[in-house]
């Protein structure tokens, strides 16, 4: 096969894998008019997707079968081999999952253990979890790292509250008991594309808070860029007046208020509770329908950084995920109130903050068939 009929091939294998991703299904007619593409070659191209057990035909409805003519036969990435292997580094428990090329929205991590102190003792969990799972068919691993990570490189630039991961090349450690692709991506911008995939936003800056307070974007269907691996860092947009130490090294950072710890020392400051715990955190503010003093500089805060962001990406749409949706509905309002009153599009439109799931393992398996599972259907189909 020539060179250019090899990147013909290549270009073609993946916008069908795409829009399988993307669309869930299509017969190989629909395949061929919206790829613009020949029907012969969308049919082999089928075909070698099929042998390889990545796409698979549904049964067509006996309703469907009586029509004239020749039925048209849909097909969909297939959603049982588990194709890659997921796994999610957080800053207290780690968790698992494998991934077929189709994961379905609700889909859940299938084991999970607390993480460790060092990379070398995580890399013995994650495959001691991995011997009780059926990973025989996995082409790849994505893990999905907090902090500052080059997705290209596979490099941990900078994980505050995981600083071993900083000391060693976790793609290299994984390799050496594995010989499969290792991709890493941030956790925010796996949030994100999930996020698109489920709900096909197509323009929207997203801010998930837990202990840390993380930042992504989609624009125009594609994850934001940046020149470098310091995209949206939200929490580390530092607070006139803030004296609260960061576990970056700074003082003053959004995520000293506005992440789980900060909200606890605000809310532990003004009530005179010793260490209370979130459920305690929760329960005081569903005992009223005002926001508290208290909270209110801090989601004064919060309003105005998410706002100057979307001044800044020009979107409308802001989605948020994990703890404020614990919160009473009067105070996700008051969010959305002040956030809308920072943004200079409101002017012109509606400005839309959606509280939303984490849908962390979608964007995850998203980005595997898009740089794992894509390139190795492309090299072994030439």
């Amino acid at each position: 096969m020539s060179y250019n009929a090899a990147h013909l091939r290549r270009r073609n294998v993946r916008r069908v894998v795409e829009h399988l991703l993307y669309h869930q299904r299509a017969s190989r007619a629909e395949l061929s008019s919206k790829l613009r593409t020949a029907k012969p070659t969308i049919s082999q191209i089928v075909s070698d997707l099929m042998d390889m057990k990545v796409v698979r035909e549904l049964d067509i409805n006996a309703a469907t079968a009586r029509t004239p003519g020749r039925p048209s036969t849909p097909v969909e990435l297939d959603g049982e081999l588990g194709r890659l292997i997921l796994i999610q580094i957080g800053v207290s428990n780690t968790r698992i999952a494998l991934s077929p090329a189709r994961l379905d929205v609700d889909a859940d991590w299938q084991a999970e253990f607390p993480t460790p102190d060092s990379t070398a003792k995580l890399v013995d969990c994650i495959f001691g979890e991995l011997a009780n799972l059926d990973d025989e068919h996995a082409w790849g691993i994505v893990v999905s790292i907090p902090g500052v990570v080059d997705d290209e490189a596979g490099d941990v630039f900078f994980c505050p509250n995981l600083r071993w991961l900083n000391e060693t090349h976790l793609p290299t450690q994984l390799k050496a008991k594995r010989d499969l692709p290792v991709l890493l991506i941030q956790e925010i911008r796996a949030l994100a594309l999930g996020e698109h995939l489920a709900t096909g936003l197509d323009n929207f800056l997203h801010v998930d808070i837990d202990t840390g307070v993380g930042g992504a974007a989609i624009i125009r269907s594609k994850l934001y860029e940046a020149p470098g691996p310091l995209t949206i860092e939200l929490g580390h947009n530092i607070i006139a007046g803030n004296d609260r130490q960061c576990g970056c090294g700074n003082v003053g950072c959004l995520e000293t208020v506005l992440g789980k710890p900060g909200l606890l020392d605000t809310f532990a400051k003004s009530t005179s509770q010793k260490k209370p715990t979130w459920d305690q955190f929760v329960k005081h503010l569903e005992k009223t329908d005002t926001t508290p003093q208290w909270l209110c500089p801090t989601l004064t805060y919060a309003a105005q950084i998410i706002g100057g962001v979307m001044n800044v990406l020009g979107v409308n749409d802001v989605v948020i995920t994990g703890l404020l949706n614990d919160l009473p509905q009067y105070i996700t309002d008051d969010l959305s109130q002040r956030i809308a009153q920072n943004c200079m599009a409101g002017q012109f439109g509606k400005i839309n903050t959606i509280f939303a799931p984490r849908r962390r393992l979608l964007g995850m398996a998203a980005v595997g068939v898009d740089r794992i599972l894509i390139p190795h259907l492309t090299a072994t189909t030439e």
